[in-house]
């Protein structure tokens, strides 16, 4: 319970922090096996957010590519400059969720200009 109310969770964090420990801001449960039905807690572990988001892009690139591919056609077809942006970050190497904050900065930036 939170001073918002009831606050839901999954049940791979639950099983890690009934099993294992507390986890702190910033940290993330990660299925070890990639198997996100496999909640047993010697198939959890314990990452950052980033450590998670690497794990993630190292593991199956081609998700990353597809999720990044259809998320960005409105930004093609409304600002081809950030498209274009976008697409030099993935070339190097730059996953889905960072071009997107990188995405966010640069709209936030634009708005204060005009």
């Amino acid at each position: 319970m939170t001073p918002e109310g009831p606050k839901s969770i999954t049940l791979a964090r639950f099983m890690y922090v009934w099993f294992i420990g507390d986890l702190k801001a910033g940290e993330v449960v990660d299925h070890i096996d990639n198997d996100p039905y496999n909640n047993y807690p010697t198939n959890l572990q314990k990452l950052s957010v980033g450590e998670n988001l690497a794990k993630r892009f190292i593991d199956n690139p081609e998700a990353n590519r597809n999720q990044y591919t259809t998320k960005t056609y409105k930004c093609r077809k409304e600002n081809p400059e950030l498209y274009e942006l976008c697409e030099k970050m993935f070339e190097k190497g730059i996953n889905y969720d960072t071009a997107q904050i990188i995405v966010a900065v640069f709209n936030e930036l634009n708005k204060k200009e005009d």
